[in-house]
């Protein structure tokens, strides 16, 4: 008798433990980070890439790596089935560095003979516009630098190649950054953060972070996300900004700010 008082005790206790502290998938903001290699990093690696340590830096986001190697911004249908896969409430955008150079015969969707950083902006809001709509918040990120080291310059084909990433994604960052995205949308200025030589000293191959240059990415997306119950002032109207200058462009201040942390709405576990 005595056994099972305290079998039921316990039981209750279990279920109102259970009530009372929420799941990490309830407290969690659900963030999909999108893009490329850069993005993707070593994904058997919890540490190898910026997605997974931005999940190790914030335990209150439930973080999704959607970095494909080789990607373009123009293989629009990827990113719609991960926004159906996954119904992240915050999306984090990084595109571009092979939209000029990919293979069509390797690289679906390639575009390269055709490709400007002009149109690649508009196929990196036309990714915000859709995810907006799922009512999903944005955060674009303006392309890390393209640095040719020791052993690319020593490969005429590579070192040309990466000089018109450079190029390519120089003026997609100032693209970028003068443009006045709609509510719901941030760019922040993540090429900004590094110069050329900054870049040659955290990244791997002149093209992928190293792991120093992974934390920093990692810190530089987790500093656009508020925590929950923080409050942020609405943001004044966007202001043009040049490459460099480290800036954030933002909505108009007439709208209410969505990337301040409301109540969670339930999410399907993976």
């Amino acid at each position: 008798m005595r056994t099972a008082a305290i079998a039921t005790i316990a039981m209750i206790v279990a279920v109102v433990a259970a009530l009372v502290v929420p799941s990490r998938a309830a407290a969690s903001l659900h963030v999909l980070c999108y893009g490329d290699s850069i993005t993707a990093g070593d994904m058997h690696d919890p540490d190898g890439s910026y997605p997974g340590m931005l999940q190790r830096q914030r335990a209150d986001l439930d973080v999704v790596n959607e970095g494909q190697p080789g990607d373009v911004s123009e293989k629009i249908e990827r990113f719609r089935a991960a926004l159906a896969q996954w119904s992240p409430q915050l999306v984090i955008l990084m595109m571009g560095v092979n939209d000029p150079v990919c293979d069509p015969a390797v690289t679906s969707g390639c575009a390269a003979a055709t490709a400007t950083p002009e149109r690649t902006v508009a196929n990196l809001l036309h990714m915000a516009a859709e995810a907006r709509q799922s009512g999903a918040s944005v955060v674009i990120l303006t392309p890390t630098p393209v640095v040719c080291q020791t052993a690319c310059q020593a490969r005429p084909e590579t070192a040309f190649a990466m000089a018109v990433r450079q190029a390519f994604t120089a003026r997609v960052a100032e693209e970028l950054l003068h443009t006045h995205p709609p509510p719901g949308v941030r760019i922040a200025d993540l090429r900004g953060k590094f110069s050329e030589a900054s870049w040659a000293d955290d990244s791997s191959d002149g093209l992928h972070p190293s792991g120093t240059g992974i934390r920093r990415v990692a810190e530089l997306v987790a500093a656009q996300i508020p925590r929950a119950g923080a409050s942020r002032t609405a943001p004044s109207p966007p202001t043009a900004s040049r490459p460099g200058s480290s800036r954030t462009t933002t909505s108009q201040a007439s709208e209410a700010d969505p990337f301040v942390r409301q109540p969670q709405r339930p999410h399907r576990t993976r």
